[in-house]
């Protein structure tokens, strides 16, 4: 995908299958003043997610990240702000612990 200026960004993201939809790893606790009212176990959150995997073009580096400090704080959100930024929605399974990727590993067993 090229930008306004023919940059060509590609931040990899999920959440629109439930599969791939974040969640708490813990569960919520729903109170009120006089005490505990409810459990939420571990629930799915209603936005997509940033997986951390980025393409980017030399001439985005160039143009947008800073010689020190954190990209993820500075270029993405100008990118995002020049319409310079794409997703590529992924559909699939997350591992980030040991009981995914067992459950992963089951998967692609079948």
């Amino acid at each position: 995908m090229t930008g306004s200026d023919g940059l060509e960004c590609v931040v990899l993201c999920g959440g629109e299958s439930k599969k791939m939809k974040p969640y708490v790893p813990f569960d919520i606790v729903e109170t009120s003043s006089t005490g505990v009212t409810g459990f939420r176990q571990k629930p799915m959150l209603d936005f997509k997610i940033c997986s951390g995997h980025y393409a980017f073009t030399r001439e985005a580096v160039e143009k947008y990240f800073p010689e020190t400090g954190n990209f993820e704080d500075h270029a993405l959100p100008r990118m995002a702000r020049d319409e310079d930024l794409y997703s590529l929605e992924l559909d699939g399974v997350t591992v980030n612990n040991l009981k995914q990727l067992e459950e992963a590993k089951k998967k692609l067993n079948r």
